[in-house]
């Protein structure tokens, strides 16, 4: 801003020169272009004459030095150092020496102002500034720091002084003008000096005159240094064309001698020089009203044939060089333009060839008188300059005339229709203002009208062609179909009109000799554009009309504004923009009419899709509606009830599912807005109407009916609101329509639990159906009342606009499950579906008098049809009903049970099915109370008694569940409570749950019992060892499988069918034929695809007459389109895949390969431990409830070997609409342990042997299928040591065992125990029989039995009596009672010592169980037996080992009878069968034989025979004594010699002599041969008639029988 000066000191320069003399060159090279073109200085020019407007200028260089310099200079005495500065004319200078030195130095010090700076009449402070500082000790300062701390080392001592500079007033001032341009685009060729003149814009940009113009001359005297602030500036601005405004704030602090500041061609002002430099700072240049030179020149011959054109483009470059130097032309510029341009800056000569109108440039003169307040003295300064301005048109926006409004920018003389001429006449009137009413109805269909439009002749015909200028009006006039128009009328200037409506449409009043490009097809359109001449444009919009859209029908005045807006443009024909920086820029006005919409009521609308698109949600999943929809989508508005802050109310009912509107957000779900769910109101009662509430007259009488609450703020009773989110079948809200809306789009349905469209098709086959109704009434439940929201309402309006959307829920595939549970229906409470309540419901609201005042969320009157429950007392189900009520565990609802005083308890009742007899079950039910009043009642669940009476004196406990008082558990609103598993009798039960009072509960009143997910379930199924089993109970069920879905498929052609595939781990499946077959033949066909004609013809014979069905026969005998399998069979009639009596679609099972040879039989089935088959649920229940049946292991049981169960997998193979999904179930089967009897057998069952030998009882195997089973339910098992007692027993001879050391007497075992009481074996037999006699009254068994010791649980107590007691009856059978009395009395054994001995009897036991249990084996032998008591692996070892021996009697021989008797001291198992009651069912004798026969003996007895071959034995002879009596035992007698001596009596015995056969009486034998005297012997052979004597004297042989010898 102004002047650049500098200075050259060439003493600061010298000494930068080397030594020498030397030469210097400075240049002068500016970095920006400095915009001096218009001011030629006087010293460039070669002659010495100066103008009046030049000055002598004397531009100087200022050279500064900015680093430091430093030097030094010495000699014999001082040193001074330069640190800072050079010396010479330093603003700052360091310097450091001895004090003497620097003493000197300042006492020569000199300071110098080389400028024109004053700081006299100035509050400067000192400008002069000494410091010093010691830095002699600074080393020795900075140590002594360590041990004083902080030292001012560093620290100089300042001093100041003021020197007074006195300006001197030498020269005038000099001053300048560099506008400020605005517009960024002039400024940037401003300061790139490609604007070779000032430049000032048409009304500044087109602005109006009162407003500030941003750009500014901006005059910039030079800063004059100590200039007197007080003192007063002079200056006079004036101009040619245009005028000088100076700003308004600055007015009232300079005088004005001439002009006023605002707009003056001359102004002349003085003041103080600081509001004089403001004011020429902020100096504006404004040109004529619409006036500027760029047109006025532009053609020579428009107005003054002697004028030189010179355009736009000639302004905007830089002429400097070629002016300057004399050229006429320039680049871009007409011919001579730049040498008119030259002359006109620089020539001030008077040229009459140039009038006013061609003068191209605005002349700015700047007088300025300084009055002698910039230095000493009294002399004053003025200086002048001039300034040329070239002034660039700006497009004038046209003046348009709408009902009496007139646009920004019209110009009174320019303000009528004529042409261009007269648009310089004055005193033409205004257009019309009609008076017309623009105001219409709401969905008013008749157009109304809104005025006419007048578009005026401003500045476009200012740069036209002459003829436009002067022809126009002529060549309009003349157009007509034939005439062709002249080529320069399409060089006119026209207007173009834009006429566009917010919300309506517009009509034309004329489209004659207009081009319309918007709008042309249409009568009425929004938006209308055209173009074409004033007086064109002028006809077509001489009459608007309008009226409302289609599609903005109920737009009324309540919803904005409706304006008609109108612009025209002049398409840029006279000048530029507002910047000046495009010329032909158009320019455009604009007006706007508000039309007036009087409102008027329009009935809500509801948007639904058509019937034909239902709505179609997924199964089982929360859907929101309005996603799923198809055009228009679900929508509720109410075009005017916001237009007054009106309330819509909107009902919403579905017939199964339930509607709600969240607050919370989830995956896939919107939820409402906080600011909309506070707005809008649920009624927590959908039914509820605010006519009948307001009927209640106060708060008491509010509060007893639940749906109403007091409205404290309206003072009256009105219906219950809630927050959203409530779930209900129906819903009913209030609130702004554009809430509404956003609830309704919002909306979500939840289908019923695994139900779809499906589900509801014989009852609703269109599926659910979604009810909406709408009213805007502000009172619609009052028929009277036709207020409604807003606007008026011109005819008859229905109360409740209403609308529906059909809703089909997709079917989703739900898996298919299986379970053995009994059939419950509605465990969980969950049907009927019931509203939402608000947990605020109280005894006293349902019993308040009327039909309606029942409480939400509550249902008292329950059907049992529905429910499955029969409710008798106060019962029910609640969702959320009841004061306190709490969350359900499972689903949404519960049962709950309020028994009240004095009208007994409050019970729910129902019939379960599908026990299986002999099935063991837990009943589980979850009981709370409510939280708040902390009350409950008692509660109790009961089962119908069974079994029936007549079976006597058996019966089983059924369990119950009893809680005195139920308590709420705080965190856990519902607590779990079973039954005792118990064993199902029946098929079917009564399930009763009640609630009663008792007289010490206070209160009595408002006591409720929760009741929830009651669940029955199977535990096992229980059946005894080597028993099978049909899976009666097995339910395969699927959600999918309704009605509906199986109707879809058949017209598919398609069956919905299941696989089903069940696994054993410890038994196979077989399939039972139907009745009457008993076995596979006829229930499975030989393979119908190898069977020859006559093979099947024979076998369809065959197998008819089982069934009494002809119809296999006559598949048999068909030969043409005969199907693989009779109709009702299962199969392919393959080897594999053969026919089944089924009606399945697929049965897999092991069969033995087809063997031709046994038709009709064919092919078996072979167990298997897993089956799999096919077919519908109805047909899979048939087989499995009455053909498929389980059959253990043989001898398995899961009480010792482990456990079983059954898997049942499931799989709905995606029926239907689904992939497949398996799902599996499994249930325990608990098989009885029951006792096995024992067995023997034999290699052989004879055996021979010598007469009077032993023989080893050899090829003998004992076997007891249970006897080593140990308790185990859970694999692996391991294996125990059962013993096994065997009992010996022969009718001649002795058994024993020879040999073996392991065997321990049991006598051994007695007498260690009962020796102290006895030593007589005999008396120990006798304790342990009598002990072992059941109810003897002795000792063990003295008043029970052994049934009642073992009970349930085998002990080592129960082992050992077992043991004890079999062994007793095996080996003491022949000890009888009276005996053993006898006995004890010999032995003085009395009850006294019955305490002892029972101790005794118990040691006894235990000892000899614990003998057994380490292997040993325990013998007992008595005449004609022997009892082995041991592990069977070491009773078989010794039958291996040959050690068990038979010895007959003596000289025994023939056939003998060898018993053995396998004992197996009940040692696994219950006994079963038993006796039991015939009316007892079969399923269930197990349980009877279990609880009456826990342990039972088995035993086995079978014989052997023993053929003894005979010896002959040897006959012996016995000699008696004298008397002959007793035998002797001698081998000689003595006789005295010649003494004749009667021999003694002798006696010869042959054992076996009668053995043999036929010579029983006679025997042949020799005898010794004695001396006997003749007459003796004689004698004596007379008595003996068959005794014969011979062989001589001494020698006597006889024949004769054995005892006629003896």
């Amino acid at each position: 801003n102004g002047w650049l000066s500098l200075s050259l000191d060439i003493a600061a320069v010298r000494i930068l020169l080397e030594e020498g003399t030397g030469t210097v060159c400075f240049i002068l090279e500016p970095t920006t272009a400095v915009n001096e073109t218009i001011r030629i200085q006087s010293n460039g020019k070669s002659s010495s004459t100066l103008h009046s407007n030049e000055v002598n200028l004397h531009p100087r260089l200022e050279l500064f030095r900015g680093s430091p310099f430093k030097y030094s200079f010495s000699n014999a005495s001082c040193t001074l150092l330069v640190e800072k500065g050079n010396g010479i004319s330093d603003v700052l200078i360091e310097l450091e020496g001895n004090d003497e030195i620097i003493n000197i130095l300042l006492y020569n010090l000199g300071f110098e102002v080389t400028t024109k700076w004053s700081n006299i009449l100035s509050n400067t402070a000192s400008n002069v500034v000494v410091a010093v500082r010691d830095v002699g000790l600074l080393a020795e300062c900075e140590r002594s720091q360590v041990f004083f701390g902080w030292q001012a080392c560093q620290v100089a001592l300042h001093d100041n002084t003021t020197l007074r500079v006195m300006p001197v007033k030498k020269e005038k001032v000099g001053f300048a003008m560099q506008p400020f341009y605005s517009d960024r685009w002039l400024a940037d060729k401003s300061i790139k000096g490609e604007v070779p003149l000032y430049v000032a814009l048409e009304d500044c940009g087109n602005r109006p005159i009162f407003e500030e113009c941003p750009s500014k001359m901006q005059v910039l005297p030079d800063i004059v240094p100590g200039e007197y602030a007080f003192g007063r500036f002079t200056v006079e601005v004036s101009a040619r064309l245009g005028s000088v405004t100076i700003p308004f704030t600055l007015r009232s602090k300079l005088d004005f001698s001439k002009g006023s500041g605002f707009r003056d061609s001359v102004v002349r002002l003085s003041g103080f020089t600081v509001d004089v430099r403001a004011a020429l700072l902020n100096m504006v240049y404004n040109t004529g009203l619409d006036e500027s030179v760029q047109f006025s020149n532009k053609f020579s011959n428009f107005f003054n044939p002697a004028n030189s054109p010179c355009n736009r483009p000639c302004f905007f470059q830089d002429l400097g060089p070629r002016v300057f130097a004399g050229e006429d032309d320039a680049a871009g510029c007409q011919q001579s333009c730049g040498k008119v341009i030259f002359d006109r800056i620089n020539v001030f000569l008077p040229n009459p060839a140039l009038d006013e109108r061609g003068i191209f440039l605005d002349d700015i003169i700047i007088t300025f008188t300084d009055n002698g307040v910039t230095g000493v003295g009294l002399k004053k300064f003025t200086s002048v300059l001039l300034y040329n301005i070239y002034t660039v048109a700006v497009n004038d926006r046209p003046c348009i005339v709408f009902q009496g409004k007139l646009s920004s920018g019209c110009r009174e003389r320019c303000a009528h229709m004529g042409q261009p001429p007269s648009c310089y006449e004055s005193g033409l009137p205004w257009d019309l203002a009609q008076s017309i009413n623009t105001s219409m109805a709401e969905g008013q269909l008749e157009p109304i009208l809104i005025g006419g439009l007048v578009t005026k002749v401003v500045d476009e015909y200012e740069s036209v062609t002459r003829k436009c200028f002067f022809n126009l009006s002529d060549a309009l006039s003349s157009r007509g179909d034939e005439v062709v128009d002249p080529p320069w009328l399409s060089e006119c200037p026209r207007f173009n009109l834009l006429l566009v409506a917010r919300y309506g449409e517009i009509a034309l009043n004329s489209r004659e000799f207009i081009n319309i490009f918007v709008g042309q097809s249409q009568r009425y359109a929004s938006k209308f554009a055209f173009l074409g001449f004033p007086v064109d444009t002028n006809s077509a919009t001489r009459m608007l009309r309008f009226r409302m859209s289609e599609s903005n029908r109920n737009f009324n005045s309540n919803l904005g504004k409706e304006s008609v807006s109108l612009v025209v443009s002049d398409q840029g024909f006279s000048g530029s923009d507002t910047t000046g920086e495009f010329d032909g820029t158009n320019a455009e006005s604009s007006l706007s009419l508000e039309v007036f919409i009087a409102p008027v009521n329009n009935p809500p609308e509801i948007s639904v899709p058509r019937a034909e698109d239902p709505l179609e949600p997924l199964q089982n999943q929360a859907n929101q509606l309005a996603k799923i929809a198809l055009d228009p989508g679900l929508q509720v508005a109410d075009r005017d009830s916001d237009e007054c802050n009106g309330m819509i109310v909107m009902k919403l009912r579905v017939m199964f599912g339930a509607l709600s509107v969240v607050t919370l957000p989830s995956p896939g779900i919107e939820a409402l807005l906080p600011s909309q769910a506070d707005v809008l109101e649920f009624y927590a009662d959908a039914e509820c109407t605010e006519e009948e509430c307001s009927t209640i007259n106060n708060i008491e009488a509010c509060s007893i009916v639940n749906k109403c609450a007091f409205n404290i703020r309206l003072n009256q009773c009105t219906c219950k609101k809630t927050r959203p989110g409530k779930m209900c079948r129906s819903q009913k809200i209030r609130g702004p329509q554009q809430d509404i809306g956003e609830a309704f789009r919002l909306l979500i349905y939840e289908p019923l639990p695994n139900t779809n469209y499906f589900s509801h098709i014989l009852t609703s086959p269109e599926g659910d159906i979604l009810e909406v109704e709408v009213s805007d009434k502000r009172k619609p439940d009052n028929s009277l009342d036709e207020v409604f929201s807003c606007g008026d309402v011109l005819h008859i309006q229905e109360t409740w606009q209403t609308s529906q959307a059909g809703i089909q829920t997709i079917a989703i595939s739900q898996p298919c499950s299986s379970t053995f549970d009994p059939v419950v229906q509605n465990p969980g409470f969950e049907v009927p579906v019931l509203c939402q309540g608000l947990s605020d419901c109280i005894q006293q609201n349902l019993e308040s008098i009327g039909a309606n005042s029942g409480c939400v969320g509550i249902e008292t009157e329950n059907s049992v049809l529905e429910s499955g429950w029969t409710t008798q007392g106060n019962a029910g189900i609640s969702r959320q009903g009841w004061l306190g009520d709490v969350i359900s565990f499972q689903g949404s609802q519960h049962l709950f049970l309020a028994p009240t005083p004095g009208t007994g308890s409050a019970s729910v009742n129902q019939q379960v099915v599908n026990f299986i007899v002999g099935g063991t079950y837990k009943i589980t039910v979850r009981v709370g109370a409510r939280v708040t009043p902390n009350f409950g009642a008692s509660f109790e669940l009961r089962m119908s008694p069974h079994p029936p009476g007549e079976w006597g004196d058996w019966a089983m406990e059924i369990p119950a569940i009893e809680i005195d008082e139920v308590r709420p558990s705080p965190g856990q609103p519902f607590i779990s409570h079973s039954t005792s598993a118990f064993l199902a009798l029946s098929s079917s039960y009564s399930i009763t749950m009640s609630s009663s009072l008792h007289a010490t509960m206070n209160p009595q009143r408002d006591r409720i019992v929760f009741v929830d997910d009651l669940q029955v379930e199977c535990l096992q199924y229980n059946f005894p060892e080597e028993h099978s089993k049909v899976l009666s109970s097995l339910r395969v069920f699927d959600p999918d499988y309704t009605e509906g879905v199986l109707d879809r498929l058949a017209r598919q052609g398609q069956e919905f069918t299941v696989r089903v595939q069940l696994l054993a781990h410890h038994g196979v499946f077989q399939v039972l034929p139907p009745s009457p077959l008993t076995g596979d033949e006829c229930f499975i066909m030989p393979p119908s695809r190898v069977m020859q004609d006559v093979e099947r013809i024979a076998w369809g014979y065959h197998c008819a007459t089982f069934y009494d069905d002809v119809s296999v026969s006559v598949w048999a005998n068909m030969t043409l389109f005969r199907p693989d399998c009779p109709e009702g069979w299962t199969g392919l009639g393959t080897p594999m895949f053969p026919c089944l009596k089924l009606s399945l679609k697929s049965i897999a099972l092991t069969l033995t390969p087809y063997n031709d040879a046994l038709l009709p039989l064919g092919q078996s089935q072979v167990p298997s431990r897993t089956i799999e088959m096919e077919g519908t649920l109805d047909d899979l229940e048939r087989v499995l409830h009455n053909f498929l049946q389980y059959v253990p292991e043989r001898d398995f049981n899961t009480v010792n070997l482990g456990g079983e169960h059954v898997v049942v997998r499931t799989n709905d193979l995606g029926m239907y609409n689904g992939e497949p999904v398996e799902q599996q179930a499994s249930i325990i089967f608990f098989i009885e342990a029951v006792n096995d009897r024992p067995n023997i057998t034999f290699t052989s069952r004879a055996y021979e042997m010598l007469e009077d030998t032993s023989i080893s009882l050899l090829g003998i195997e004992l076997r007891d299928d249970d006897i080593n089973e140990l308790s185990c339910p859970f694999e692996p098992c391991a294996s125990g040591a059962g013993t096994l007692q065997l009992k010996v027993r022969v009718s001649n001879g002795t058994v024993f065992t020879s040999g073996v050391a392991a065997t321990v007497k049991l006598y051994e075992i007695l007498m260690n125990v009962f020796g102290s009481v006895s030593r007589r074996p005999r008396v120990h037999e006798c304790l342990m029989r009598m002990s072992c006699t059941p109810n003897g009254g002795f000792l063990t068994l003295a008043t029970s039995t052994i049934e009642d010791i073992c009970g349930q649980t085998v002990s080592f107590r129960c082992k050992a009596v077992l043991q004890y007691c079999a062994l007793a009856e095996l080996a003491l059978s022949d000890v009888q009672m009276g005996e053993c009395q006898q006995v004890f009395a010999e032995e003085d054994l009395v009850l006294a010592n019955i305490p002892v001995l029972e101790d005794l009897d118990i040691q006894a036991m235990s000892s000899f169980k614990q003998v057994t249990d380490f292997g040993r084996v325990v013998e007992i032998a008595r005449d004609g037996f022997l009892v082995l008591v041991g592990p069977l692996a070491e009773l078989q070892r010794i039958l291996d080992q040959g050690v068990l021996k038979y010895e007959p009697v003596q000289y025994l021989n023939g056939n003998q009878v060898v018993e053995f008797t396998v004992h197996d001291q009940g040692n696994v198992g219950v006994g079963f069968p038993c006796d039991a009651p015939p009316d007892i069912p079969n399923d269930l004798l197990f349980q009877y034989c279990k609880e009456k026969l826990p342990v039972t003996f088995l035993d086995t007895t079978q014989t052997v025979t023993v053929t003894i071959q005979p010896v002959n034995n040897l006959p012996e002879f016995e000699v008696y004594d004298e008397d002959g009596w007793s035998r002797i035992e001698t081998n000689s007698l003595t006789a005295v010699q010649n003494v004749t001596k009667r021999l003694n009596r002798m006696f010869v015995f042959d054992p076996d002599i009668d053995e043999t056969s036929g010579y029983a009486a006679r025997v042949v034998m020799s005898l010794i041969t004695v001396v006997f005297v003749s007459r003796l012997l004689s004698t004596q052979s007379r008595h003996l008639p068959l005794f014969t004597v011979y062989c001589g004297r001494e020698f006597i042989c006889a024949f004769s029988p054995l005892g006629d010898i003896s």
